[in-house]
């Protein structure tokens, strides 16, 4: 979707070329849609949530112009671009094959951001034609789920989602780690080397204590002000940066799953599996069977 910013009024992305989308799935925080080959003109409009645009079977031709800056030139199969929601701008663009885009709702960003240990606003940069195979294949993911007329839980599509979400926070936003101390919380240098301390020892046990220990506080006054910092306790912290490494380890293809489960700092695969289950409604196991049949 994306609003006129003359008029205010909310219209959907190339109605006319629109193949198929993900309304009907029951998704939450993001959605897909593929267009056919168009020709379009949109001036002075911005999205309503940020986008990955993804090229996929023809050349692109792009005409593109926000805050004083353009950019023109012909986007290859493969290539992708990122949109960022609420940033005015004007676009010509005429595809000889089909588009896919994947919207992602700020909800989704600010968890992303969050495990990674930015608590502000993130805000995704324009960029137009990269090559990020990574991407591609998360967006090509999505794809397939909305295309399967049986995918009715979204716990597979979710991860895919909130993959690409942790992607574009690290490689394609704004930085904003200068989180505002928050009354009775930790005080940000403390929480910043608690959180690269987590980072740093996630293939290892990780207990309250050990983390306490850091930030020179006893346990019980950490955890309080840890969660008052981050809206999140720690050993839940802790879980979803795992949960967010094990999924990322997973899309490289470059582990087993034992060995992803160990980098990640599970128990053992068992201890992996049970938390992807609880909390992504899949399995490790099916994720990476899902991303390896993407080619």
């Amino acid at each position: 979707m994306f609003m006129e910013v003359k008029t205010g009024r909310i219209r959907p992305m190339h109605p006319r070329a629109l193949r198929q989308s993900s309304a009907s799935k029951p998704w939450s925080g993001y959605f897909i849609e593929e267009h056919a080959p168009l020709e379009t003109s949109l001036a002075n409009i911005h999205l309503t949530n940020s986008a990955v645009h993804l090229v996929l079977d023809s050349h692109t031709d792009i005409e593109w112009a926000s805050g004083g800056h353009s950019v023109s030139r012909r986007l290859a199969p493969g290539q992708i671009s990122i949109l960022p929601a609420n940033q005015p701008y004007s676009v010509k663009l005429r595809s000889s094959g089909a588009i896919v885009m994947v919207f992602l709702e700020q909800k989704l960003l600010s968890s992303a951001a969050a495990e990674q240990g930015i608590f502000n606003q993130v805000e995704p940069v324009w960029t137009h034609g990269v090559e990020d195979h990574l991407v591609r294949e998360l967006v090509m993911g999505l794809r397939v789920e909305m295309q399967r007329p049986d995918s009715t839980h979204p716990g597979y599509s979710r991860s895919l989602a909130a993959t690409l979400a942790a992607r574009l926070v690290r490689h394609y936003a704004t930085d904003h780690r200068q989180t505002a101390e928050q009354p009775g919380g930790l005080a940000i240098p403390i929480l910043r080397a608690t959180i690269q301390f987590i980072e740093e020892h996630l293939a290892e046990d990780l207990p309250i204590e050990r983390l306490a220990a850091q930030a020179h506080l006893s346990p019980a006054h950490f955890a309080r002000r840890f969660k008052q910092t981050t809206g999140l306790p720690p050993h839940q912290y802790v879980l979803d940066h795992r949960l967010a490494l094990a999924r990322l380890l997973l899309a490289k293809k470059s582990a087993t799953l034992a060995e992803v489960a160990a980098q990640a700092g599970f128990c053992d695969q068992g201890h992996l599996t049970r938390c992807f289950r609880q909390f992504l409604g899949t399995t490790p196991g099916a994720y990476a069977k899902n991303l390896a049949s993407l080619g």
